[in-house]
């Protein structure tokens, strides 16, 4: 008994330091749209000034994604063994996560480019992601609900919050989407409005 809850034990551990290496390098990779401007001398500032897209494109990812990582953390602390469905409902978290730096550097661009038809493009790309990002999460917890003898005792009534917040956020990504065809300042409103939601109600 002891032998199968410390490898139990193990199998949590793995699967939670590849996920962290995995959103570690996806975070990381935000930043590479993040270059110089290509400016003439003396118009540094300027250049740096017109580059605003990028910034806010990588702060709204940056922090939707550290959001990921930190409910991904606390999740994992109330997960005392995993079976092949989790860690495939994992995988589907660490995937859509995956996608978000493509999206990102799509809306830098456009947004920059000022084109109103391709910046609702890009918003409609943008939420989509985050939404699949945000249902995959919803299918992990789903199923860890649904199979109690693979989390500790009591954390079901977290991971059922954690489910709730998922599609909460879910939705905000797609309301982002559809507001982006209104105003691309409404659809960074609702995208932003996700991490802070999650923050607000994560448990202390």
């Amino acid at each position: 008994m002891a032998e199968d809850e410390a490898r139990s034990a193990r199998s949590v551990e793995r699967t939670e330091m590849f996920s962290d290496a995995v959103l570690a390098i996806i975070i990381t990779l935000l930043v590479l749209d993040l270059k110089p401007p290509q400016v003439s001398p003396g118009h540094l500032l300027r250049g740096l000034l017109e580059e605003w897209p990028a910034y806010l494109a990588y702060a709204t990812s940056f922090l939707n994604l550290a959001a990921i990582w930190l409910a991904h953390r606390y999740v994992f602390e109330r997960i005392r063994a995993t079976s092949p469905p989790l860690n495939w409902a994992n995988l589907a978290i660490l995937f859509s996560s995956a996608l978000v730096p493509f999206p990102t550097a799509v809306v830098a661009r456009f947004l920059k480019a000022g084109n109103q038809g391709d910046i609702q493009t890009a918003l409609a790309l943008y939420a989509l992601v985050g939404a699949l990002m945000l249902i995959s999460a919803w299918i992990f917890y789903q199923y860890a609900v649904r199979h109690p003898e693979l989390i500790h005792a009591g954390g079901g009534k977290y991971l059922r919050q954690e489910r709730a917040k998922a599609l909460i956020g879910a939705a905000l990504f797609l309301g982002g989407g559809l507001f982006g065809y209104v105003s691309p300042w409404i659809a960074f409103a609702l995208f932003l409005a996700v991490p802070l939601y999650t923050g607000i109600t994560t448990p202390r």
